[in-house]
């Protein structure tokens, strides 16, 4: 298992998550390109906080819940480098400042949050006898928030319009899911 030091990054560069490189370009890091790896060397002091170690291989012997912990972890510190950047842009578009533990704790929550709508998706898709998540089960999941609902309504229909008449026919559609998608009415937001 490979341990990276903090204040490095080293990882494939098939796996480089895009808002990593949106917070590495707010903290004015220089990027070392070699080879197929790539190592981020951070030149901005106030963003170390925001690193932890991360690992990048799996031992070969390593079972499937410590594989699965592994990639939990890392989805969990890529999320949080995402929820950094998007509240360090908000905070400095808004004239504020956002203290580390307050960013740590929002991280937290929505992770925690994204965990259970997977959770839930895969629920609602059993229960419909599906092996697979379908824009049913999002807007479902969505119920109890009339304007996401309403919102998300809205976006799959227009998908469905701008969907080729060929593609449409050869996809199967219930009477149910069409009304379910028909009966919306969009109101704007003022």
């Amino acid at each position: 298992m490979a341990v990276i030091p903090k204040g490095t990054v080293r990882f494939e560069s098939h796996s480089i998550p895009r808002a990593f490189f949106w917070l590495w370009e707010l903290g004015s890091g220089r990027g070392d390109w070699r080879g197929g790896e790539e190592e981020v060397e951070k030149q901005n002091p106030s963003l170390i906080w925001q690193w932890k170690e991360v690992e990048v291989e799996v031992e070969v012997g390593a079972t499937w819940k410590e594989k699965k912990k592994m990639m939990t972890e890392l989805l969990r510190d890529r999320f949080r480098l995402s929820t950094i950047s998007i509240a360090e842009a908000q905070a400095k578009r808004s004239g504020m400042e956002i203290s580390e533990p307050i960013v740590a704790c929002i991280a937290d929550l929505a992770f925690q949050y994204t965990e259970q709508l997977a959770k839930d998706l895969e629920l609602f898709a059993q229960h419909a006898g599906r092996k697979s998540v379908n824009m049913e089960d999002v807007i479902i999941s969505a119920h109890r928030n009339e304007h996401l609902a309403t919102s998300l309504r809205s976006f799959c229909n227009d998908l469905k319009s701008k969907e080729p008449q060929s593609e449409r026919k050869r996809t199967k559609t219930s009477r149910k899911e069409n009304k379910a998608t028909t009966s919306v009415v969009h109101i704007p937001d003022n």
